[in-house]
């Protein structure tokens, strides 16, 4: 004889763990492997969408990351701003200095030449 100390109630079948790229937002980096960087806007477990910066693989895999509410994002919009004024000159010029990947396009910088 088995002794049952559940009670009698059957086990809980774990939940699938879904998610949803709801906006694409940014690729900030690539590596050598075609892992991204990326900030986006997911939805988990059919909840509301939040902004989402975390590692992809190219099979779409999942790596770690964060995920943030609106206001925490708010916030750090404002300290990376406040950082990243408190440049100077030599910063200005390694920042001009940087090189955008090949797959890179500015429709800004496009001319009409009709």
């Amino acid at each position: 004889m088995v002794m049952d100390f559940t009670g009698g109630a059957a086990p809980q079948a774990e939940s699938e763990f879904k998610f949803e790229k709801t906006e694409e937002l940014a690729i900030l980096d690539r590596n050598a492997k075609g892992w991204t960087i990326e900030l986006n806007k997911v939805s988990f477990n059919g909840g509301d969408a939040k902004l989402d910066l975390r590692s992809w693989s190219p099979e779409g895999k999942m790596g770690k990351g964060i995920v943030l509410r609106d206001e925490v994002a708010q916030n750090l919009y404002l300290a990376l701003t406040e950082y990243f004024s408190e440049t100077d000159e030599d910063d200005e010029k390694q920042i001009e200095a940087l090189e955008y990947p090949e797959d890179f396009h500015d429709p800004s910088l496009d001319v009409n030449r009709g």
